[in-house]
Parts: C-alpha cells; sequence; structure tokens
C-alpha cells in the first residue's frame, strides 16, 4: 500500500507526505492547525501526537479530508480503542 496525503490549513501552506504501508503513514502523517479557536499560527502537528477529541473533530468536521487522512485517522482511533 502506497500513501501520498496531502493536508492544508487554508492559507497556501501545505504539507505532503508519501510513505508505503499504513504505519509508516500514521507515523508520518502531520495536520495543520492554528488551535481550537483558530486564531494561532499555523503550525503542523503528527496525527499520531493529536488528543482523541481533535482526531474525531477532525473526521466531524473536515468534509474536505483526503480518504487516506481518513485512513489513517481511524486507524489511529481504533488503535486507541476507538471504533
Amino acid at each position: 500500500m502506497s500513501i501520498v496525503a496531502t493536508t492544508s490549513a487554508g492559507h497556501g501552506d501545505t504539507y505532503q507526505v508519501a510513505v508505503v504501508g499504513l504505519e509508516e503513514a500514521k507515523n508520518a502523517a502531520c495536520w495543520g492547525t492554528m488551535g481550537k479557536d483558530g486564531q494561532g499560527p499555523l503550525r503542523f502537528v503528527k496525527l499520531v501526537d493529536c488528543e482523541t477529541d481533535h482526531l474525531q473533530a477532525i473526521i466531524k468536521t473536515e468534509i474536505h479530508i483526503s480518504w487516506d487522512y481518513l485512513l489513517i485517522i481511524k486507524s489511529i482511533l481504533k488503535d486507541r480503542g476507538i471504533e
């Protein structure tokens, strides 16, 4: 399985990761965030370092999310015992 995932915080800044395998993808994929209020500076954080509620919020609110990022996030949540 080869995964190429791109995320953007909507400001022209993007982060792209190209990996082979889901485990590698989970350890490499990042998400652009400006904090809970959306007012902070843009920074990229590893998805595996995001809190569970943040990952769940991404799935619920980010309708533009790519299938590969969705797969990665759902796999991280499954690892945490969340279906």
